[in-house]
């Protein structure tokens, strides 16, 4: 599993189930701390969360990289910072994490509360700021704690703290500043619990438009750090022509071929062959092709589909099936 070590540095951690536990402890405080300020009417109360939130990620980070919540999960899925099933994990017990912490301040105050628009703000206000903020939220995350470029700072969770804070403030009043569907899980349905009552539009739209929400901060977070993408694909390249070389000394590729070239046309052979088979790509040109592609220490270059065809086709050294990586 893929997550930020302290922030935009990705390592493969090896045991999922302390992920998993870190992510339901670092929701279950936040919503708790949510109730508890909400249910005594705290004067400060997004200053509270802000921190606890800021607090849980310096203190699970490295070890889940600290989401606490499914619209930002989905964001660092989109970012390709996570797999599918342990994303759907994530989800689990984010959710479970939300719920646990609303029946933990039922039992302790006895008392619930729900979640909805405030006073003069009607369903279409909620959903408008609802998208907005948490595209903001999930923007600053991707952006702090999963590239590159801010690789080792030590300001990510004071950046996404801070960010959850500045939007209580300006939108509690008019949605009640969830930005967060596992937020809402623990929130209605501890309510539901308590007093029977339950809407499902509510539940619907608060759950909707964070995942919206982190869509749009997906989109802008590709326009704006679209350099992160090129240095991703070029890492993945770096770790195919690795493969090859290893392929090839231990077997199955013939190594200390110039090149690695691969006809581009679809269901076509693929071929290993010297620069002399290259047809116009003098030594040293770095080659790159796809569908699926062999790789060699020389890799940049597209041949066009039908390069292998007539008397482009040349006598291949090796005819192969591309490696499966």
């Amino acid at each position: 599993m893929k997550v930020p070590s302290s922030a935009g540095t990705i390592f493969e951690s090896d045991n999922s189930l302390e992920a998993y536990i870190s992510e339901f402890v670092g929701t279950f405080f936040l919503v708790l701390t949510v109730g508890f300020n909400v249910l005594q009417n705290t004067a400060l109360a997004p200053l509270s969360i802000g921190a606890i939130l800021m607090a849980m990620i310096f203190a699970t980070g490295k070890v889940s990289g600290g989401h606490f919540n499914p619209a930002v999960t989905l964001g660092v899925y989109c970012r390709g910072n996570i797999t599918g099933d342990n994303a759907c994990m994530y989800v689990v017990v984010q959710l479970v994490g939300g719920l646990v912490a609303g029946c933990t301040y039922l039992v302790v105050l006895g008392a619930t509360f729900s979640i909805g628009p405030g006073v003069g703000y009607g369903l279409a206000a909620v959903c408008i700021v609802e998208v907005l903020f948490t595209a903001a939220l999930v923007f600053v995350v991707l952006s702090v704690a999963t590239t590159k470029q801010d690789d080792g700072n030590w300001y990510y969770g004071l950046a996404i703290g801070f960010t959850v804070m500045a939007a209580a403030f300006a939108i509690g009043p008019i949605s009640g500043c969830s930005l967060n569907p596992a937020v809402t899980f623990g929130v209605i349905i501890s309510n539901f619990i308590h007093t029977g009552y339950l809407r499902v539009s509510i539940l619907l739209l608060y759950t909707l438009a964070p995942i919206f929400g982190a869509l749009v901060a997906v989109l802008f977070f590709g326009m704006v750090r679209e350099q992160e993408y090129k240095w991703q694909e070029a890492a993945e390249t770096e770790r195919k022509v690795a493969n090859y070389r290893q392929a090839a000394q231990t077997g199955g590729y013939s190594p200390g071929f110039a090149s690695v070239a691969v006809d581009s046309t679809p269901s076509a052979n693929y071929y290993i062959g010297t620069d002399a088979n290259l047809g116009g790509y003098g030594a040293g040109d770095r080659v790159w092709s796809t569908p699926p592609t062999i790789y060699s220490q020389e890799v940049t270059r597209t041949l066009p589909p039908g390069s292998f065809s007539g008397s482009n086709r040349g006598s291949p050294i090796v005819q192969s099936r591309a490696p499966q990586y």
